[in-house]
Formats: structure tokens, sequence, C-alpha cells
């Protein structure tokens, strides 16, 4: 089996988020011994999807303290109050309206672990008004986040490619989404430079669903595989 490997943007991230479902499954493929890369587009689209949960998490700040201004919360039952913010906040948005262009399933989980994570200071903040205590958490997560990448990233030559292999149209017409295509097409970019087979290693659901598809428009040394796949 080809050790050659492309990584996406999400095995980065299971491993700097805090309570990541994919932590373990990232952390078991990253102990193994593979040849990797990882592009500069995936350093930097790290670094942004940090800073873009951080200020979707400072929106949700404001919207609950706007809701505590406009409703009377019983100490006793506020609570029961988390699940109508939540919907509320989710409900603002179309399918294709998420904040930061963020795919809606990735959106909908992401809130639902913000009240999951939170309870305590959303019952402080919806009795208080005060959101300091639970905006210096998601300020200081954000920072401790982004310094768990810079760890993870000084072990690896983030690669800078610097030509296109024009697949990225193609791929969004099979319904790819355009950041997910750009990877994609760096990785076939990598294949093409080297003449090698490249796996090109995530745990997007739509990727790996698309496999068919994605082998199509590249060809059949990239394959889009699971890191499971590799356990």
């Amino acid at each position: 089996m080809d050790n050659l490997h492309f990584l996406d943007t999400n095995i980065l991230l299971a491993m700097v988020l805090p309570n990541d479902n994919s932590f373990e499954e990232s952390k078991s493929y990253l102990s193994k011994n593979y040849h990797r890369h990882i592009s500069n587009t995936v350093c930097l689209e790290s670094e942004r999807k940090i800073e873009s949960i951080r200020r979707i998490s400072l929106k949700l700040v404001d919207f609950i303290k706007v809701y505590s201004f406009d409703n009377n919360i019983n100490p006793l039952n506020a609570q029961k109050h988390h699940s109508i913010i939540k919907n509320n906040f989710i409900g603002q948005y179309g399918d294709n309206e998420c904040p930061e262009n963020m795919k809606r399933d990735r959106f909908v989980n992401l809130v639902s672990e913000f009240f999951r994570m939170h309870e305590t200071e959303i019952n402080d903040l919806l009795l208080r008004q005060d959101e300091t205590d639970l905006s210096n958490i998601i300020k200081s997560t954000s920072r401790k986040s982004l310094n768990k990448l810079a760890r993870i990233l000084n072990r690896y030559w983030c690669i800078t490619v610097i030509d296109s292999a024009n697949k990225i149209d193609k791929l969004n017409s099979i319904k790819i989404h355009n950041p997910d295509a750009k990877l994609l097409d760096e990785s076939f970019c990598l294949q093409l430079f080297l003449n090698k087979t490249v796996y090109f290693i995530t745990f997007d659901k739509d990727i790996l669903e698309k496999y068919d598809l994605i082998q199509q428009v590249l060809n059949k040394h990239v394959h889009v595989t699971h890191p499971n796949y590799f356990n």
C-alpha cells in the first residue's frame, strides 16, 4: 500500500478543538508512520475555521444576552430556555445561509455542542445579562486551539501548491463544497508532480460518499479515504 497521504483540514481540527468527536480516530491515525503532506491552504484554512468558531460562539453570546433582556427568566427554570434559544438561533439561517459559510450540519452540531459545554455559564448569562465569563472562556479556548494547531504544524512542512489542475469547477458540479474542491485539486496536483498514488485523508462524509464521482473527475491515483481505513 502506498504511504503518500494528503491531509484534509478536519484531521488537524479534530486534534485541536475541544471535545471533538473525531479526536481518538485522528490521534490513532496520526500515530502511525505514513508519508503525510499538508498544504499551505490546509494550514490557513485550519486557522480560519478556529477563528470562525470563535466568532459564531461570540455571536451566540450576544443572542443569548438579547433573549435575556427580552424575557423574564425565572431562576428556577432557566434551563428550559436553552432549547428555545438554540432553535431560534439556528432558525435564523437557511440551509445555505449559515454564518461563516459553514456547512449546515457542522453549524447545527457546533451550536448544540456550545449549549452542552456551557450550561452553567449560559444560565448565569440569562440571569445576570453579564457575558464577561462566557466570552472570556470562548476567547481562551480559541487561543488554546490555535496554540495546539501551531505545535502540530511544527511537525510538518506546509507545502505550497502554486498551480491548479483546473478541476475545481468540475468538482463543484458534483456538489463538492468550494474549499474542499480546492484541497482535492491540490492533492491531484501533488499526484501529478510526484507521479504516485495519493490518499486524500478526511472525515468529511460529503466527500467520502462521492468517492466514485471524485475519481471520475480526478483519476484512479487519488483516493478519498477515511483515517480508519489505515487502523
